[in-house]
């Protein structure tokens, strides 16, 4: 089942905010880009940062910048 995408983030900086993606992402499309709107380097992106939809492996939900 197709479910609606939350992603947050946070900035070098130590901004952070909640990006949320409609459920019409995953129609017709193997790829889906969108935009964080901070204009600095990204340190950390999450999925699901409040963990409310099934899933088998939260770790790998979590990306940090080098």
């Amino acid at each position: 089942m197709a479910m609606p995408v939350t992603i947050a983030y946070e900035t070098r900086s130590g901004k952070k905010g909640i990006v949320k993606l409609p459920v019409e992402i995953w129609n017709n499309t193997a790829t889906w880009k969108f935009r964080i709107p901070v204009t600095e380097e990204i340190k950390k992106l999450e999925i699901d940062p409040e963990k409310k939809f099934p899933d088998m492996d939260f770790s790998n939900n979590l990306w940090r910048a080098n």
